[in-house]
């Protein structure tokens, strides 16, 4: 799963794999003529069929963006804390910056660095 969720699917693009899913059940499948006899099939399709894939993709995606927030969540959470020295290095870093606003930032964090060698165990 991914953090980013790409586009959901549309109405249409359920319909599509619904018939592809029938079609694999019922055994080969000639592909090169499959996308347009699905296509003149949606066409064809009443008004109530087509809110029907319609409503059904509108739950489907509430229920992926719900399943991908809690994903977020958990993937945040098992995050392992900053060590010491990258919260030394955070708090300081922009205090820095403008100290030595002509400075290379690789300089900056050398700076940052022998500072924090000059700091005590304690």
């Amino acid at each position: 799963m991914v953090d980013q969720p790409n586009k959901p699917m549309n109405p249409y693009m359920r319909f599509f794999l619904e018939r592809s899913c029938q079609e694999r059940k019922n055994g080969a499948v000639d592909w090169s003529n499959f996308s347009k006899k699905v296509a003149q099939e949606w066409k064809g399709l009443s008004d109530g069929k087509k809110k029907y894939y319609e409503e059904a993709t509108e739950i489907r995606t509430k229920q992926r963006n719900q399943i991908l927030v809690m994903y977020n969540n958990i993937k945040k959470s098992n995050k392992a804390p900053a060590s010491p020295y990258i919260r030394f290095f955070k708090q300081r870093y922009a205090a820095y910056k403008k100290q030595y606003r002509n400075v290379d930032p690789n300089e900056v964090t050398q700076k940052i660095a022998e500072d924090w060698k000059k700091i005590s165990e304690k």
